[in-house]
């Protein structure tokens, strides 16, 4: 995780060093991308809860610098205020669950406040811990309903987004990859994170299909991606969810910092069209049906799962490209399969209740997508696509109570 912090900063750091070389706040913008990736690095190294949770804070208050980088425009002032808002709250619910902890266990140090706490604790502590962290994990990675600042946000600059997108937002998880033990104590704080982020997978994967920005589809792709990651980790495949958080990195880095680009070849340009259906269809039939077969080998499932849904992604544009992407990330997984076995992101395979759960809403939101995107539009699809390019006007509730708790100072007029 250092190396990829440390190698993403460097290069949004020369990426916003050259993008804004006639850019009179340029100095002032580099030093807060300087210190946030510095903040960053603090939480993913920190052994300490005060110094962790320090380290969240600034996290927070440096980006909320960067969102405001252009004060004058009115949407960024909207989405930096929810943003700060959301912000408060997760580091309450963070700086409750390192109280409690501290209370129990008299210990500072996360390593080993971890199994104090666990066989200290009562009942009713473990679960307030685990939902408190879940709770701050959802919050942090721009779960449903607490979302719209992350797609309003791409006002901000671009290396901003590919900071927020790449080494910010994921955080959530890695709080959670770092407290396992907590995290499988309790039944609720899994459940929580399990049907939140499967609500918001669906919905975002759906409304992103709706969408032409590139910027935005981005944003929207990285919430979905984030509801993927935390159903991961609430089914227990944590080697999958560590795998999904670098790889998400890399690439939303990558597609921020080139979204200025326009493809040329309208052949190599994505076209939902050329998804065969059908081919998707069967893989997952195959899919699920092997789960039911080594029922129990939690690391098979999931590594079935990823190379079905690899393939059936990139197949449609490049049979022998998307396989080899496929390969390769399985490749990857087995990797960290070997890790978990030796001590590290170990788990075992899920609840079935959970797996039943999952397997529901994976394959709904496959068949939502299939009929979104291949359905004519009479006024009852046309009504629905309307519905789902203004976010289910989710948002704009949210805001709405928001801005009651806590008004918003405009600063300009553009």
């Amino acid at each position: 995780m250092v190396v990829l912090v440390v190698g993403l900063a460097t290069i949004i750091f020369r990426y916003g060093w050259f993008n804004f070389r006639l850019e009179p706040e340029r100095k002032r913008f580099l030093t807060y991308i300087t210190l946030t990736s510095i903040a960053v690095l603090v939480v993913i190294v920190a052994n300490n809860l005060l110094l962790f949770w320090l380290g969240w804070v600034s996290i927070s208050l440096g980006l909320h610098q960067l969102l405001l980088f252009y004060p004058d425009r009115l949407r960024a002032q909207l989405a930096a205020h929810k943003k700060f808002v959301f912000s408060r709250l997760a580091e309450l619910t963070l700086g409750l669950a390192f109280a409690v902890i501290y209370f129990v266990t008299g210990d500072m140090a996360l390593t080993s406040a971890q199994p104090s706490f666990l066989a200290q604790a009562s009942s009713l502590q473990l679960n307030l811990v685990a939902c408190l962290l879940a709770a701050t994990a959802l919050l942090k990675c721009a779960q449903m309903p607490f979302h719209g600042w992350l797609i309003q946000v791409v006002e901000a600059p671009t290396p901003v987004s590919a900071l927020l997108h790449a080494g910010i937002i994921n955080l959530g998880g890695f709080l959670l990859l770092i407290n396992i033990p907590i995290l499988e104590a309790s039944s609720a704080a899994q459940w929580l994170l399990l049907v939140v982020s499967a609500v918001s997978l669906g919905l975002a994967t759906l409304i992103m299909a709706t969408r032409i920005s590139i910027k935005v589809q981005l944003a929207w792709s990285t919430c979905a991606q984030m509801g993927w990651m935390l159903l991961e980790i609430a089914l227990g495949y944590y080697a999958l969810a560590a795998l999904h958080l670098l790889a998400h990195s890399v690439y939303k880095a990558h597609s921020f910092l080139g979204s200025g680009q326009l493809e040329m070849n309208p052949k190599q340009a994505m076209n939902s069209k050329n998804v065969n259906g059908w081919l998707l269809a069967a893989t997952i039939v195959v899919v699920f049906a092997l789960m039911w077969l080594v029922k129990g080998h939690a690391y098979f499932t999931a590594a079935l799962m990823v190379t079905a849904m690899l393939v059936s992604v990139f197949t449609p544009n490049s049979r022998y490209f998307g396989t080899l992407h496929a390969v390769c990330l399985f490749a990857i997984y087995l990797v960290f399969s070997l890790i978990s076995e030796h001590g590290l992101l170990a788990s075992d395979a899920p609840a079935l209740a959970k797996e039943v759960f999952a397997s529901i809403a994976v394959l709904a939101i496959f068949v939502a997508q299939r009929i979104l995107l291949s359905s004519d539009f009479n006024n009852r699809s046309q009504a629905l696509f309307v519905w789902l390019n203004a976010g289910g006007y989710i948002d704009e509730h949210i805001t709405r109570w928001v801005l009651a708790i806590w008004p918003q100072r405009v600063r300009g007029t553009r």
